[in-house]
């Protein structure tokens, strides 16, 4: 992808990265004008660059996000009295997301600490990586542009839910009866669990265990409100082995004990999301 990288680290979750810097610029660098086939992202730490994206020329400096898409035609350079310290990505996104960013070619974030973290952390992630780093690598990359959705558009990160995220709240869905664990829905999510509560966290503005208790509450109160189960019947179809914690649960969660629904189905629930631990 870039000049001595003969080496790509083929992504499990539908990013494939082919090069990761985090420096300081020479005060002779430049990029050859070429077109490119991959997604080049890079976020400006200090210093000023130029670039030139399919004929319009861009000043870029400390703040700026630059996304260049596969199929344009690139160069760039930096002045000899102020370089560039950035730090930049070159990926593939797989077929299944498209293959292009909802980013604009230039993009005025600012200096975000948290962006630089995870750009540190992919960038040691790269430089020591072997094959079971991949995931990890994978995963970071994903935090990333998830960081940056968010950074140049705060609704951007609403409107572009990850897939893997999609998976896993289907699978939510289908299995919360079961003794389902947040590791084993990373695993169907294709990511390492830390990565993928992060992310889902990003994504969904709850944990997955959160999300998971939710969804087993509010199914356990539909059953109760139909009246034609019983208190321990609905416990045990929603995934909680004991009576008396679920018992405990909805009522800590929506403020009436199981029995409440049964009388009067249509007791209210309060609003937010039930934050306690899952059985």
């Amino acid at each position: 992808m870039r000049d001595g990288e003969d080496a790509a680290a083929r992504g499990h979750l539908g990013v494939e990265v082919g090069y990761c810097a985090y420096r300081t610029c020479p005060a002779d660098w430049s990029m050859p004008r070429e077109r490119i086939d991959f997604i080049d992202l890079t976020y400006v730490v200090s210093g000023r660059a130029e670039y030139t994206v399919d004929g319009v020329r861009h000043e870029v400096s400390a703040g700026d996000l630059v996304c260049i898409q596969p199929g344009s035609v690139r160069s760039a350079s930096t002045p000899l009295d102020d370089p560039m310290t950035c730090m930049a990505i070159d990926f593939v996104l797989r077929a299944e997301e498209g293959s292009r960013l909802p980013l604009a070619t230039v993009t005025r974030v600012g200096i975000d600490e948290e962006l630089i973290g995870l750009q540190r952390e992919l960038w040691h992630t790269w430089v020591h990586r072997a094959d079971r780093d991949l995931p990890r690598i994978d995963g970071l990359v994903l935090l990333i542009l998830h960081r940056c959705a968010a950074l140049a558009d705060p609704g951007a990160s609403r409107r572009w839910r990850d897939p893997r995220v999609d998976r896993a709240v289907r699978y939510i869905t289908d299995h919360f009866a079961e003794p389902v664990t947040v590791a084993a829905i990373a695993e169907r999510a294709g990511l390492h669990p830390v990565y993928f509560a992060d992310l889902f966290r990003q994504e969904t503005g709850r944990s997955p265990r959160q999300y998971l208790t939710d969804v087993r509450l509010r199914n356990a109160v539909d059953m109760l409100r139909s009246g034609k189960f019983r208190v321990r019947d609905v416990a045990r179809a929603c995934g909680y082995r004991d009576e008396g914690y679920f018992s405990r649960h909805v009522r800590e969660v929506t403020g009436h004990p199981p029995s409440a629904f049964l009388r009067a189905p249509s007791a209210p629930w309060p609003p937010g999301g039930a934050d306690a631990a899952d059985a």
